[in-house]
């Protein structure tokens, strides 16, 4: 089952890596060479982080699939030997249909839901907010450590951007600018959604 389901996944998938890889600007790609920047510099500083998308994707589609194995199962197998192979939406057809107990199918469907969600969520939170995550480290370095490793923690963390940037920008006056626009736009949006 496993080897049918790679082969029917990884087509599917290349082409989202090969998408992703081919929207990475090559401009970036070259300052980086031209900066002295090694082929493993480039993969994990440039390449990796731009990929961290595709790789949610991917596993969330192959996450989903998985579960929702059933002709697979049925035709390889039908869940056998002694239901050794047999998987959770065959687990569930199974009990509803072939064994009469709806409701137990049904918390079972359930069960299957919250933890596909669960995990969806932890692949949100590891992909998605990465990016994230390296911008506030990076916020909150110097002048020095921003250069030394961008991906990870340094002593020398320190306040002094923000209040830079603070300083340096109108910031309450271009954030209250900011809240008017959006606050205008989303009532007249509505208005002539409404409509």
């Amino acid at each position: 089952i496993v080897i049918l389901f790679v082969w029917q996944m990884s087509g599917y998938i290349m082409l989202i890596y090969i998408s992703f890889l081919n929207a990475i600007p090559k401009n970036t790609i070259q300052a980086a060479v031209l900066d002295g920047a090694k082929a493993t510099q480039i993969f994990f500083f440039i390449k990796l982080p731009q990929l961290a998308p595709a790789f949610t994707i991917s596993l969330f589609l192959t996450l989903a699939n998985s579960f929702k194995l059933y002709e697979q199962n049925l035709a390889l197998t039908n869940g056998g030997p002694y239901r050794s192979t047999e998987m959770i939406s065959m687990y569930i057809y199974n009990t509803a249909f072939v064994n009469f107990q709806q409701g137990y199918a049904q918390a079972a469907g359930i069960i299957l839901f919250l933890c596909v969600t669960i995990v969806s969520f932890i692949q949100l939170a590891l992909f998605w907010f990465y990016p994230f995550i390296i911008v506030i480290i990076n916020a909150l370095k110097g002048k020095r450590g921003i250069f030394q490793n961008p991906l990870w923690f340094t002593r020398d963390f320190t306040f002094s951007n923000f209040k830079t940037a603070y300083r340096a920008l109108d910031f309450t006056s271009s954030f209250f600018n900011s809240l008017v626009i959006t606050v205008a736009s989303v009532i007249v949006i509505t208005l002539v959604s409404a409509a």
